[in-house]
């Protein structure tokens, strides 16, 4: 241990293979060769000791992954190498395991802080308003959307009475939802936003009465204002669905930390109004994970206990159609930031890439989105069909099981 205090190890997720190894110094030739593989983490390690080094390299090579020097030319660390591991979860898995187990401290420092950075010990519940909690398991949980705006991209989920939508959230819970998500605000691109007294109007009175009719269910309020948050939560709301990750509001995480809510952390480009306007990205998953990386740490500063947080790719909010499938394939890249992990592709337009033009056609293609982000580690899916997309996710849950792909709490 008191070799790597005097020899400081750093250790960094860098997310996708390709451009994070061109920005370590590694040139075409390693490119080439490292990019065949199907590894989806990478990880530098800087100023390892150069006694871990063959050793690590062993051990990464045993486990399946790929240990990779910086190129000649590349400066080293101070104290050692700078290397880069390349594998897959199951890769990490092993080599921290092989590393807890040696008796040299050093490596199993390296170990407990390889784990610590990758998070693949995935959160077994989630921490909600009202000393309630949401236990998470290898069958992901459903989050039935209940709009009560008139102005919602899909049609066929409008309430406009608090009668209509305490009946839909009833009929929703019976299904199997295990929390009704309240809108009062449409954020479909280009629309005007609604004043906060009219949410408010939309918004309570069903929080309230939803409350009373199904007490052992959950409710989430999808709303970007503070103060509705902070209603909600008093009427008996224990989940804040927020799309602008607190960015919109800078009230709004202070009111998370102080109501103890369940939090969903959104990625989302600037507004509702303009997201769309701007979906170029040259490398889309690195910039969701930073923006949410980000937000993890503005929550810390804000006294958000991350047990509280979820966290939610933002499909279809400020992304290029085609992004959005990239998205829902690419999951399990997100999961190293150590929490669970929502998403909500019901009926959306990207579907429409898919031949599925009307919101009204996109039952099978929201099936299919489903089936994909369960076996890429989705542990909550939001929708607006909760009985047949509980069908599809029992039967893709069993599929994932099968394969050796659960969870690891």
């Amino acid at each position: 241990m008191d070799k790597l205090v005097a020899k400081p190890l750093r250790l960094e997720f860098t997310g996708r293979i390709g451009a994070n190894l061109k920005a370590f110094g590694l040139g075409p030739d390693e490119l080439n060769h490292v990019e065949t593989g199907v590894h989806p983490l990478v990880v530098a390690l800087y100023n390892l000791p150069e006694a871990l080094l063959s050793e690590l390299q062993e051990l990464v090579s045993l486990a399946g992954g790929e240990l990779v020097c910086s190129k000649d030319g590349t400066p080293a660390g101070k104290f050692g190498k700078n290397v880069i591991v390349i594998g897959s979860q199951d890769v990490y898995l092993q080599l921290v395991e092989k590393l807890n187990s040696c008796p040299d401290p050093d490596k199993k420092r390296l170990g407990k802080e390889l784990e610590s950075l990758i998070g693949f010990r995935r959160p077994g519940r989630w921490l909600l308003a009202g000393g309630r909690s949401l236990e998470l398991n290898e069958i992901p949980r459903l989050m039935g959307v209940l709009n009560l705006s008139p102005d919602s991209f899909y049609e066929g989920n409008c309430y406009t009475s608090v009668e209509a939508a305490v009946e839909k959230a009833v009929e929703m819970a019976g299904q199997g939802a295990d929390i009704i998500d309240l809108g009062g605000e449409s954020t479909r691109p280009g629309l005007t936003p609604v004043g906060l007294q009219e949410e408010l109007k939309r918004v309570i009175p069903v929080v309230r009465e939803i409350s009373r009719a199904l007490p052992e269910t959950l409710i989430s309020v999808d709303t970007y204002k503070s103060q509705v948050a902070r209603e909600a939560v008093e009427a008996g709301a224990h989940i804040v669905n927020d799309i602008s990750a607190g960015l919109l509001d800078e009230k709004m995480l202070p009111a998370v930390a102080e109501t103890d809510v369940g939090y969903v952390m959104m990625h989302m480009r600037g507004e509702p109004r303009t997201m769309q306007l701007n979906t170029e990205y040259e490398d889309l998953m690195a910039e969701l994970f930073s923006f949410l990386q980000e937000g993890l740490e503005r929550a810390d500063k804000a006294g958000i206990s991350r047990e509280h947080i979820v966290l939610d790719p933002g499909i279809g909010f400020g992304k290029p159609p085609a992004g959005n499938y990239e998205i829902i394939s690419r999951l399990a890249e997100l999961a190293p930031l150590g929490r669970p992990l929502l998403v909500g592709p019901s009926r959306k337009s990207f579907l429409a890439l898919a031949g599925l033009e009307s919101p009204g056609e996109r039952l099978e293609g929201t099936l299919a989105a489903c089936t994909v982000a369960v076996l890429a580690g989705a542990d909550i899916l939001r929708v607006h069909d909760i009985e047949p997309v509980r069908r599809a996710v029992a039967a893709a849950s069993f599929f994932k099981l099968s394969a050796g792909l659960a969870r690891g709490d």
